[in-house]
């Protein structure tokens, strides 16, 4: 799942810092460059969670974008834009599907630069530290009682049981980049007391060269 970052396949026990999520699903406007690729049609809205984790991309040229460089696959694409168009349903607000997309290229680049960032400043999350976290998680899922919709999504993504989605090297990655994203903006913030999330956004956004590989 090339460039596939923070983009879940099913709900998650624990989140990253406030910070972090702060930055990560703010959406601001940047400037897209199309290139004359067009999208197979639109799939139908998805009306639960499990439809959303579960679905796969039937829109989208893979990779479906470019980030200074780095290729967003159109599965990420696509589960992003399913994500958004589900949560503005459950506020009462439906997007039209042009704008989930722009809504979510935008949160990907964001997720994607930021992570650039850390890795540029020399951040890194060591194997064990990677480890001792994914293991926190399955011991808290393990702890609470069994939630129906999270086995459900663990279902719809192809997982058995907690210990094989921990398990899938993708996963694996998303929480890699997760983490060291949250090492960067904690670090930041805490080293300049007037730094606010919506700050790193605006640079993580600034910093984003971003290539569409589909028409809008």
């Amino acid at each position: 799942m090339n460039g596939e970052v923070t983009n879940p396949t099913v709900q998650r026990p624990r989140r990253p810092s406030r910070a972090v999520r702060a930055v990560v699903v703010g959406v601001a406007a940047i400037a897209l460059v199309g290139l004359p690729i067009g999208m197979a049609a639109a799939p139908p809205p998805k009306d639960d969670l499990v439809g959303v984790f579960g679905a796969t991309n039937t829109e989208f040229p893979d990779p479906a974008f470019l980030v200074n460089g780095e290729p967003v696959s159109g599965q990420a694409l696509a589960r992003s834009v399913a994500v958004f168009e589900y949560q503005a349903r459950q506020l009462g607000n439906p997007l039209d599907h042009r704008t989930a997309i722009k809504q979510a290229v935008e949160r990907l680049a964001v997720q994607v630069r930021l992570r650039q960032m850390a890795e540029e400043r020399g951040y890194a999350v060591s194997d064990a530290e990677l480890d001792a976290y994914l293991s926190g998680l399955v011991a808290q899922a393990r702890q609470s009682a069994p939630d129906p919709g999270n086995l459900a999504l663990l279902a719809a993504g192809g997982y058995p049981s907690w210990e094989a989605y921990v398990a899938d090297p993708a996963v694996r990655a998303e929480y890699r980049n997760a983490l060291l994203v949250n090492k960067l903006i904690s670090e930041l913030l805490a080293a300049d007391p007037g730094l606010t999330a919506e700050d790193l956004q605006a640079k993580a956004l600034a910093d984003a060269k971003i290539e569409l590989r589909f028409s809008p």
